[in-house]
């Protein structure tokens, strides 16, 4: 867990529609996340170079884990554990994924999740779920090809952080859920706090800005590779 924040952190990223009718995004914090941490100059850095607007009138709001997902419209969730998501399960079986969690996956939600949790230990986690083994859910590190590493800006790689390998969760062709480094989204933030960035805090803020980016293009496209937005550059470095 990353010092000082709570395991009830939560940020949601929501659709909402502005007066020009263009599709943008709002910051949605917990009741009791840090008053402190703000995006607004991520939320300006992607108005002003990508299409994707963020809410003018409010940049950050509110919102409670506690109220669960089966109401939950909005399609994209940001927390530093996957702890506040998990059951007991019976016996010495591992937790699983609460199955309202779950269901707002398989309905078109996102998770974006900073653990320090490798693939595997993920994958005995994730995987274990009735539902995911059932329907073919797959996990794996985001390597070289990734649709992450090309669908806005063309990069070599996610920000790396010591030994970690960033690593996504899929099924019928969509990621469901991106798993980065503790520290990510500290780090991105206006007024980032030394202990709680990991190992971000010694990272220039573009290449986490391009990260991000490339992982909102990629989340708010139905099939990003029909866009074909780099495709010359694409085929040339597969000659």
């Amino acid at each position: 867990m990353i010092k000082g924040m709570s395991l009830s952190f939560l940020l949601c990223l929501m659709f909402v529609v502005s007066d020009s009718r263009a599709w943008g995004f709002s910051l949605l914090l917990s009741d009791d996340f840090s008053k402190t941490l703000s995006f607004r100059r991520m939320a300006r850095l992607v108005s002003e170079r990508t299409s994707i607007d963020f809410s003018k009138a409010s940049v950050v709001e509110r919102y409670s884990l506690l109220k669960g997902f089966d109401g939950l419209t909005q399609m994209w969730l940001i927390l530093p554990s996957l702890e506040p998501l998990m059951v007991s399960a019976s016996g010495d079986a591992p937790k699983l994924l609460r199955n309202d969690t779950v269901h707002w996956l398989l309905r078109g939600g996102f998770l974006f999740v900073e653990t320090p949790k490798s693939v595997e230990v993920l994958s005995k986690t994730l995987l274990s779920h009735p539902v995911f083994a059932r329907r073919g859910a797959r996990l794996g590190p985001v390597e070289v090809g990734h649709e992450l590493l090309q669908s806005y800006y063309l990069i070599d790689g996610m920000p790396a952080c010591s030994s970690f390998r960033w690593a996504e969760l899929r099924f019928d062709g969509r990621m469901m859920a991106l798993f980065a480094p503790p520290g990510f989204m500290n780090a991105l933030s206006d007024s980032p706090s030394g202990d709680s960035q990991g190992c971000f805090a010694a990272f220039e803020k573009e290449p986490l800005m391009r990260a991000m980016i490339n992982t909102m293009m990629v989340v708010l496209t139905t099939d990003y590779k029909k866009d074909q937005i780099h495709l010359p550059e694409i085929l040339k470095r597969m000659r």
